[in-house]
């Protein structure tokens, strides 16, 4: 039954997948403009001949995307192959993992079947972003993680997964921090005591193993990770990513942090109930697991309290806190079956279907899901219609050596191969700690600027940023309108110096 089950949960996440193939993440292009860079010979950087900025948060993720551009395939469809590869083999490690966390028993494959419903897992699998690939690192590294914990004298293999999982996000490392606390702590706890005896009647377990065990395991993740944390701050010149500065500018983390918590408040209360109550607890082959996950997940949000959270929908930053909370969510729920069977047990298996399909549905958001569905289904058509459309239409018009500034930073600049100053400052190191000044900008010596518009006929810039510099005298006066391309939620006008681009009749200024 349990393979027959996670079978369907496949089908029903290919399902989701192919409802959302449509949709690319226009920060995908950001990870493809550094991806070509380097494979070009200049570098891991923004813009050719200036000072690398870290204007990426998935290392690993860009390497990939090298590769790719290297081996001549189509990079857009290669990463969501992999995306939706990884996605599906996700499900067998949470799977395996399941059961080295509750027992091999039937519901252990509950979560498996609650994270292929998750919209939001099916949906970043198509983005283009590395989300996947750090869910599939995080699951692997956690299974050998608590097998180690069960089997100390083993090859402490979760650490490579761990440097692994800190080389694609910079959270990874957040990750193996938490772990690196618990895990002597559990050893100790686990290891064999040496018998009483008059001289020491409360011996303790031998601490050298514990302490071998640990020297081995951070040894090996310090061999993958410090080699390149030291590169990183050699070659940027900062521990910190440029993104942390440009995201701890904006607001919007705390109602993202609410809305998760809504949406996954049900499995939340499993959870909290599977630790506090005996009988669901004595489930859980470690119970500490528990107190282990919810200190990843609070910090994991506390780090998201003031950042930004453009594209983050579909909860993409919280995605790696799903797993443990379906899992840990199970206990309470095989414990209410189980009195469910005891005392009713005529009535256990239809009323447990009806609670299943209640919760799966919870999940899934059926018609939420497919109106989402359709708006990014326009999303991507229009963002090849506009920003790629855009972009190449620069190549060809604009000087090699003309600089382009704009909001939208990503598929713009990759398909223009022009130099762009980021005015959303993930890209741009000056904006990303100081903020925007109009002197920084126009010192950018800028040739087009791409100003964002609410409405076709009036120009309405969205940012704060776009309206101090169309009310600029430098702008109004060395500037003209070139053309428009029509988006979703807003449109693009695209302004060139004076006599650079071809003009027709610009929108009237509201």
């Amino acid at each position: 039954m349990s393979r027959i089950l996670c079978l369907l949960s496949i089908l029903c996440l290919l399902f989701l997948e192919a409802c959302f193939w449509a949709y690319t993440a226009d920060d995908t292009y950001i990870d493809m403009r550094y991806a070509e860079n380097l494979v070009a010979g200049h570098g891991l950087r923004w813009n050719v001949g200036e000072t690398p900025v870290e204007g990426y948060s998935n290392f690993l993720w860009v390497l990939w995307m090298a590769f790719l551009m290297k081996a001549g395939v189509d990079v857009i469809v290669a990463v969501k192959l992999t995306e939706v590869a990884l996605s599906v083999a996700s499900l067998f490690v949470l799977h395996k993992l399941a059961k080295r966390l509750i027992g091999d028993r039937p519901l252990a494959v509950w979560p498996v079947m609650l994270l292929a419903a998750t919209p939001g897992y099916a949906f970043w699998a198509i983005g283009g972003l590395a989300t996947h690939l750090f869910v599939f690192w995080m699951l692997v590294a956690y299974y050998f993680f608590f097998r180690e914990l069960d089997e100390p004298q083993s090859f402490p293999t979760s650490a490579f997964f761990f440097a692994l999982l800190a080389l694609t996000r910079h959270e990874g490392a957040m990750i193996f921090a938490v772990s690196a606390a618990f895990k002597p702590i559990c050893l100790y706890l686990a290891a064999p005591r040496a018998p009483n005896s008059p001289t020491h009647p409360h011996a303790h377990p031998p601490i050298r193993p514990v302490l071998g065990h640990m020297a081995a395991w951070l040894l090996l993740f310090c061999l993958l990770y410090a080699p390149y944390f030291v590169w990183r701050v050699g070659y940027y010149g900062d521990v910190l990513p440029n993104t942390f500065y440009a995201k701890t500018k904006r607001s919007g983390g705390m109602d993202y942090i609410l809305s998760f918590l809504r949406y996954t408040g049900p499995f939340l209360a499993l959870a909290a109930l599977s630790f506090i109550v005996r009988p669901a607890r004595a489930m859980l082959t470690r119970p500490v697991c528990s107190l282990y996950f919810l200190l990843i997940m609070a910090i994991g949000m506390l780090v998201m309290v003031d950042r930004d959270i453009a594209m983050g929908y579909y909860f993409r930053y919280f995605m790696y806190l799903f797993p443990p909370i379906y899992i840990l969510s199970t206990p309470m729920l095989v414990l209410l079956w189980d009195k469910l069977r005891a005392w009713r047990p005529r009535w256990a298996t239809p009323l447990g279907l009806v609670a299943a399909a209640l919760l799966l549905l919870w999940v899934l958001e059926p018609r939420e899901t497919m109106r989402l569905r359709n708006w990014y289904r326009n999303y991507g058509i229009a963002l090849r219609a506009a920003h790629v459309e855009l972009g190449k239409w620069l190549r060809v018009t604009c000087p090699p050596n003309a600089t382009l500034a704009l909001i939208d930073c990503g598929a713009v600049p990759y398909y223009s191969k022009r130099r762009t100053v980021d005015l959303l400052g993930l890209n741009d190191a000056q904006i990303a700690r100081r903020g925007f000044t109009l002197d920084y900008f126009w010192s950018r010596s800028p040739d087009v600027v791409v100003l964002t518009t609410r409405s076709p006929n009036t120009i309405q810039p969205y940012t704060a940023v776009e309206r101090d510099i169309l009310g600029s005298k430098e702008f109004q006066t060395s500037f003209e309108f070139a053309r428009m391309y029509r988006w979703t939620t807003y449109d693009l006008l695209v302004f060139g110096r004076r006599g650079l681009l071809t003009r027709p009749n610009p929108p009237q200024k509201n």
